[in-house]
């Protein structure tokens, strides 16, 4: 499983840091999703709809959907 905590990023001293969607995306999810949440199996019932479903550390539920 990909742990960012371990990945360091380095730039030349030229180079301009740029942040794409998925960065705003990861901090917007990390405010309902806290460290230590365990992914679990959900199913929507449109193909369009995408979920990802979490039991949170202090036991309760939450779910993405895009």
């Amino acid at each position: 499983m990909f742990d960012a905590l371990n990945y360091n990023v380095s730039l030349p001293a030229q180079s301009r840091l740029s942040r794409n969607v998925s960065y705003y995306i990861i901090g917007q999810a990390s405010k309902y999703i806290p460290a230590g949440a365990q992914r679990v199996e959900s199913i929507a019932n449109l193909a369009t709809i995408k979920t990802a479903g979490f039991i949170l550390p202090n036991g309760k539920k939450a779910c993405l959907v895009k």
